[in-house]
């Protein structure tokens, strides 16, 4: 989703390692560095605990322009452990190639490595509204063989789910969940399909930004093939969003929320943790992990996607 009146510009991306994690080896010869370090809390430094996560550096990206892109308005990620590429899909139909740089266990650098425009089954670029991509999983990341991996892209006008390869190019569709089928069904053309997650246990999972119509006021849901759903209650529900989803090693979620009412009020992002019961149609317990609240000294515009890098460690964007 594009908030009304966004403030990212070029060089807002801004990528953040959290949590614990375990150590990458050091390239043989580093990479000059495509991220400037930024202080993402005003109170807490990088190694320091806030609430239920471990802050391991934050970046923002600078403006460079590769392909006749300049990166940003990047809204989704997955990262790669056989190729070590973190994906990141932009709102404006274009996928990026990011190679974070660690060193104990702090994200202290990152590479932009290539960029790609998303097309279309004729091979060209997508155009409005068809680029407005959300939201990025992907496949055959973690099974020990470089170069074949299938990326699975959300978009919110449509709405729809499409496969691309890492260099955009079009693999096919993937049909949405019957109950997020039709654009009719959403409260809003710009709260549509937002956040998708591949899990063991009940294939994608795929959420709307804000609830259907129809549907319960003040509850989200995530929804799965066979008519699954599941709902939870927002830290506010009249005006929180869901806009990312990420699997957890142990095949629950992590759920990236934000609450947004206007530019004059503070901008909230909530992670929290879900357990997935197997039953249908059933309220999810969540437990609050963080808070991240402008009006207490954290430093974001925006938070748009969470991945699961290795170990504990997360990548927010």
């Amino acid at each position: 989703m594009r908030r009304s009146q966004p403030r990212r510009g070029h060089a807002a991306a801004c990528a953040a390692l959290l949590l614990s994690a375990p150590l990458l080896a050091p390239p043989a010869v580093a990479e000059p560095s495509d991220g400037v370090p930024f202080a993402i809390a005003a109170d807490y430094r990088d190694g320091e605990r806030y609430m239920g996560i471990r802050l391991r550096g934050a970046l923002r990206l600078r403006p460079r322009v590769i392909a006749g892109i300049t990166p940003h308005g990047l809204s989704g990620l997955a990262w790669d452990a056989d190729d070590q590429l973190l994906y990141a899909v932009s709102d404006l139909g274009y996928l990026v190639h990011l190679r974070p740089q660690l060193a104990d266990g702090t994200l202290v650098g990152v590479t932009i490595v290539a960029v790609y425009p998303l097309r279309d089954a004729a091979g060209a670029a997508l155009q409005t509204p068809d680029q407005d991509a959300e939201e990025i999983c992907a496949r055959n990341t973690r099974n020990g063989i470089g170069g074949d991996a299938e990326l699975l892209i959300t978009f919110e006008h449509g709405p729809r789910i499409a496969r691309y390869s890492p260099q955009g190019t079009y693999l096919g569709e993937i049909a949405p969940p019957a109950a997020l089928a039709k654009a009719a069904d959403y409260a809003d053309p710009n709260q549509q399909l937002e956040a998708l997650a591949l899990t063991r246990r009940f294939g994608l999972i795929s959420g709307p930004e804000r609830p259907l119509r129809g549907a319960p006021a003040g509850q989200l849901a995530l929804y799965a093939d066979q008519g699954r759903r599941w709902t939870f209650t927002p830290f506010d529900p009249d005006y929180s969003g869901l806009v990312g989803l990420a699997t957890l090693p142990d095949d629950n979620l992590l759920i990236l929320e934000r609450r947004f009412i206007s530019l004059a009020q503070p901008l909230v992002i909530v992670l929290r943790r879900m357990t997935l019961p197997d039953a249908f149609a059933t309220p999810a317990a969540t437990t609050e992990v963080a808070r991240l609240d402008t009006s207490r000294g954290w430093a974001i515009d925006n938070f748009e996607a969470v991945a699961w890098h290795q170990g504990a460690g997360y990548f927010l964007i």
